[in-house]
């Protein structure tokens, strides 16, 4: 079922029902602050994109002019801006359940998730990350650690 935009849709997550996901083969989910998207981070995902038919990233934008630029830098990288869902903040089961119906939740650097990350988890989102040098960096790092759930 589509809503508002016909780039997102309802997605059945057992017996919840997702708000606000991307209609896609495959969903990146970066929700975290836009501001913690560097543009070398944001170059990771549109090369992901690119390598992945089919697929969409879906990130948080708390502001229209946000999720314009987002778009623009995605065109400018050679990615159709239709493949960049701008997200919207929702209650927390809301939240919560979007990140059920993703397939990988992309973390930010330097700047790494911290609630974020601990949401996708409780969700099942499978979390890919990098680890840096200083704390702000190594959140979501360690919460896969404390899980055993790290791949090197």
């Amino acid at each position: 079922t589509r809503t508002g935009s016909g780039n997102s849709r309802k997605r059945r997550t057992g017996s919840e029902i997702a708000e606000d996901v991307p209609d896609a083969d495959i969903v990146f989910t970066s929700l975290n602050h836009a501001r913690k998207v560097k543009p070398m981070r944001f170059d990771s995902f549109m090369r992901i994109l690119a390598a992945v038919p089919g697929s969409k990233l879906s990130i948080l934008a708390r502001h229209s002019s946000t999720g314009d630029h987002l778009r623009r830098e995605a065109e400018s990288r050679g990615v159709a801006s239709d493949r960049i869902h701008i997200a919207k903040v929702l209650g927390k089961k809301e939240h919560v359940a979007r990140f059920q119906a993703s397939h990988l939740f992309l973390d930010t650097f330097p700047y790494a998730a911290h609630t974020t990350c601990s949401e996708a988890l409780y969700a099942g989102l499978p979390v890919i990350t990098r680890p840096g040098q200083t704390f702000a960096s190594r959140v979501a790092a360690s919460l896969l650690t404390a899980l055993g759930a790290v791949n090197h």
